[in-house]
């Protein structure tokens, strides 16, 4: 068995060190797409004649490397290469007291490493910003807002406020600061929101990325503003069914054993419901209604019984709710 193990080009030994590795995922909130952090273990032992000659070899490895700073690493067993030169953060570094290998002669080390790869998954969804395009789709979110002089004084309007959040990552801190400049200048000025079929000239109210030291990754806050008219209320939920494949489990009787069945992949199904109401008229709320429906809708599918249309003639408030079935599902599910 031959092992070739180096960190920051300073060899591990001929101890061969044990190495193992386990991953998670970092995601902004439970949904959405994700970032992968790669925890890497290395462990082992250095040999000396004496206390200070394992002490050398201690500060020569110690000095291969710094808390948190990138430092390479490489991991060849026999014939198959595990690592090359992956750039990685040092998370920490274990070393037993003087006196255990003073006597033994020898001294253990555990390492522990970290580096992130990042997950491409736009969701399905493309979102773009005048010429910029997000790497990952963020997360939406809409508010309506009727403008007042004070609570009880006549309506003046309205503005929606839609908030993007999400996730820049890069395989280095010096690429991670360039997608933050790259995201704070296109959100200096005015533009064209683009996410999925909702297309709509805002205005940025702010553009927040969180401080970051030394990461592959940084999460942002932004901020976009518009008019919508007379509207002064608009809320909009969907509904989405996850794809399956027509589990049929069958318990045989008196047998402790059961069989599982997958079937043909299913449809999906998707239920919208709208409520909108407007400071002028039934009609107008409608004619509103009418574009965030072409705009929200998946194209396709066929509608299901039960859909309906809810007016109220004092409040000029409209309720929409409809559900329609996709043969062929429109939306992936997330995992």
């Amino acid at each position: 068995m031959a092992i070739t193990m180096t960190l920051g080009g300073v060899s591990l030994g001929e101890s061969f060190p044990v190495f193992g590795r386990t991953f998670e995922y970092i995601r902004p909130d439970p949904q959405g797409p994700a970032i992968k952090r790669v925890k890497m273990t290395i462990s082992g032992f250095l040999e000396g004649n004496s206390s200070a000659g394992i002490r050398a070899l201690y500060t020569t490895l110690i000095n291969s490397f710094a808390l948190n700073d990138l430092v390479a690493f490489t991991y060849i067993h026999d014939a198959t290469t595990i690592c090359s030169n992956i750039d990685c953060y040092v998370g920490g570094f274990n070393e037993p007291e003087d006196l255990e290998f003073a006597k033994a002669g020898v001294g253990d080390y555990a390492i522990e490493l970290y580096y992130f790869e990042d997950q491409i998954d736009n969701l399905g969804i493309l979102c773009t910003y005048g010429a910029y395009t997000f790497d990952k789709t963020p997360k939406w979110g809409r508010v309506v807002t009727p403008i007042r002089e004070h609570p009880r004084a006549p309506k003046r309007g309205s503005f929606a406020t839609i908030g993007l959040s999400g996730m820049l990552v890069a395989p280095n801190h010096n690429d991670l600061m360039g997608e933050i400049v790259a995201l704070q200048t296109a959100f200096q000025s005015d533009g064209l929101l683009t996410y999925g079929t909702f297309v709509q000239a805002v205005r940025v109210v702010d553009c927040r990325v969180e401080d970051v030291v030394v990461r592959n990754y940084a999460f942002y806050q932004i901020s976009l503003a518009y008019d919508i008219g007379s509207i002064i209320l608009l809320n909009r939920r969907i509904e989405i069914s996850r794809v399956h494949q027509n589990p049929v489990i069958t318990e045989e009787p008196f047998c402790d054993r059961r069989l599982i069945e997958l079937m043909n992949p299913s449809g999906q199904t998707i239920s919208y419901n709208f409520n909108i109401e407007s400071s002028i008229s039934v009609a107008d709320a409608r004619a509103t209604l009418a574009v965030e429906l072409a705009n929200t809708l998946e194209p396709g599918g066929v509608e299901m019984p039960g859909g309906r249309e809810v007016w109220n003639l004092d409040t000029f408030n409209v309720a929409f709710s409809c559900t329609k079935f996709y043969n062929t599902p429109p939306i992936p599910n997330l995992v």
